[in-house]
């Protein structure tokens, strides 16, 4: 592109598509907390705001980090989506996953 060239205007529908994959990999995060805390529910859990907004928090953090580490690692598409999907509704057991790797990597954190 040359200097004299103006830059396009950014519309709500480039940034839509620019940031897609990380509007998706929220998306799935919170419909994983969602699945997540309604099987908590129906094996006798009590319904309480509090604990569905800690483990939307908790999911989607895992989501993120997996959209992170599936960049990284240059999986995209379905495949990045399906990862994402199931690591935000492990959770906590994701975490935990992802901890002993570090720990495997880094050695013994504290």
């Amino acid at each position: 592109m040359s200097a004299d060239m103006p830059e396009k205007p950014s519309t709500l529908w480039t940034w839509i598509v620019e940031y897609s994959p990380w509007l998706s990999t929220f998306g799935l995060s919170m419909f994983a907390a969602f699945a997540q805390y309604a099987g908590k529910v129906r094996k006798g859990g009590k319904w309480v705001w509090g604990e569905l907004a800690l483990d939307s928090v908790i999911c989607v953090f895992v989501g993120l980090l997996t959209h992170l580490l599936c960049v990284w690692q240059g999986i995209d598409g379905p495949a990045r989506s399906v990862l994402v999907a199931i690591s935000a509704h492990m959770g906590t057991r994701a975490m935990m996953q992802y901890e002993s790797i570090r720990d495997r990597i880094l050695g013994q954190v504290e």
